[in-house]
């Protein structure tokens, strides 16, 4: 075999290794691959996209771990479209790559996929929040808010500092009271279920764990509540 033969056999490998990475980079797979999406394993697939999807996340850059969620959640999201999980992390992967047209439709697919879930507003919410745009992630805020996160501390919290950004400290006081009123909720649960003073009597050793976990629960958002008037916002830019 010659040097040449050798050399163009050398580019023909690199070039399959690298494709696939600028292919997701740009929002896709290398389109002149035929991949049979019929004959991967669904399963293995989804399992080792979420082994690497926390370090891929927290590195913010692109390494291996990167590489592969990117990867392997486009092959996920072209096995399973209605998938909304798959969509919504590439949205996170993207985002924190400052890939911002990719992050953005991901995040739209995501809602268009499943608009009653809250997730993809508050996520998208934040991908605005982070840019400074708060009458953007506001709009998002209060979608996913109205969609099953009315209870979600830090949601309620971010509303509350975005209408005092604006001036609305009526409006924020609404959302910052409702953290409390939540509290008191559980905490009022928990008296209905009290005997004399004491635990309700327990037909099993599973139902007094339950309520054992009620009751830290309880105890978690006392302590939440303690450091509830921290201003978290004052080192935000106007």
């Amino acid at each position: 075999m010659t040097r040449l033969s050798k050399f163009f056999i050398f580019l023909i490998l690199v070039s399959f290794t690298i494709t696939p990475v600028y292919s997701v980079l740009e929002g896709g797979i290398d389109n002149s691959y035929t991949i049979d999406y019929t004959k991967l394993n669904k399963s293995e697939l989804e399992n080792k996209a979420n082994f690497v999807y926390e370090s891929a996340l927290a590195s913010k850059t692109i390494n291996d771990s990167m590489t592969q969620a990117l990867n392997l959640y486009t092959i996920l999201k072209n096995i399973d479209p209605k998938n909304m999980t798959y969509t919504l992390r590439l949205g996170l992967l993207y985002d924190t790559l400052g890939k911002d047209r990719l992050a953005k439709g991901n995040y739209y697919q995501a809602i268009c996929t499943n608009p009653k879930k809250p997730e993809p507003y508050f996520y998208f919410g934040n991908y605005f929040y982070k840019r400074e745009q708060y009458l953007k992630a506001l709009r998002f805020y209060k979608k996913a808010h109205e969609h099953g996160y009315s209870s979600n501390y830090e949601l309620l919290e971010k509303i509350n500092g975005i209408y005092k950004k604006l001036g609305d400290t009526e409006t924020s006081a609404i959302f910052k009271q409702k953290p409390i009123e939540d509290m008191f909720k559980e905490l009022e649960m928990l008296q209905n279920k009290t005997l004399d003073g004491g635990l309700t009597p327990f037909s099993s050793s599973d139902d007094l764990n339950r309520e054992l976990e009620e009751i830290e629960y309880s105890n978690m958002l006392i302590d939440i509540e303690q450091i509830h008037d921290t201003n978290l916002f004052d080192e935000l830019p106007d």
